[in-house]
């Protein structure tokens, strides 16, 4: 908590929870990032706040202490999380399945969280592949059926943001850590690469490239 003096003498604590001289707002902490500063001031219109990387909306301040999300147009690419789908776009601040993937007359079908069977070429969990090349291109979101998912923040900003969304990991080995929701796991800087080595297992490396973006 942050104490500071107000005209009276009084002292006000920034981060109690509760709405004091001198205060605009008081959400219980002192961190920025969530519309009530560590100041436990109104940050400004359209700083960012909630999910980082909606990938069909956008998360800013409204200047009154309230974190308001605005849907992106539609027609942006996304991922909806299912790899039996393809060209995924957002409607209406929701990332929609487009149409399902091609994986053949195999037996396996296809499976929402592995994709296709060995028969429409992507390997099980049981047989993960010795090398992993995850090639991502700035600002644009890739809706491959395997782990990280990129580039996140759909920006061609100069970097590639990786996010891990597990279950789909097993196709790389779980070579990241997987969690419930999405967080980041790599940021590269155009044109630099990362490989992840590992001993004893398989993949036994793993190489992450960030191109730059189409300007064709």
């Amino acid at each position: 908590m942050l104490a500071f003096a107000l005209g009276s003498n009084a002292l006000a604590t920034c981060g109690d929870g509760t709405l004091e001289p001198g205060e605009q707002c008081d959400d219980g902490n002192t961190a920025d990032g969530d519309c009530c500063s560590a100041r436990c001031q109104f940050e400004a219109a359209g700083a960012p706040c909630g999910e980082r990387f909606d990938l069909c909306g956008v998360n800013a301040c409204d200047s009154a202490g309230d974190c308001v999300r605005t849907a992106k147009p539609d027609g942006l690419p996304c991922n909806d999380g299912n790899a039996c789908t393809l060209a995924d776009t957002c409607e209406s601040g929701a990332c929609v399945g487009g149409p399902l993937a091609p994986c053949g007359a195999g037996p396996g079908g296809c499976n929402p969280q592995l994709g296709c069977s060995l028969s429409g070429g992507l390997r099980p969990p049981s047989k993960p592949r010795r090398k992993v090349r995850i090639t991502c291109q700035d600002g644009v979101v890739a809706n491959q059926p395997i782990d990280p998912l990129c580039d996140a923040d759909q920006v061609a900003d100069g970097r590639c943001v990786f996010l891990s969304r597990c279950p789909l990991c097993v196709f790389a080995g779980c070579v990241v850590s997987c969690y419930a929701t999405q967080r980041v796991s790599l940021v590269l800087p155009v044109g630099k690469h990362y490989v992840i080595a590992r001993q004893g297992g398989r993949p036994a490396k793993v190489l992450y490239r960030c191109r730059p973006p189409n300007r064709g």
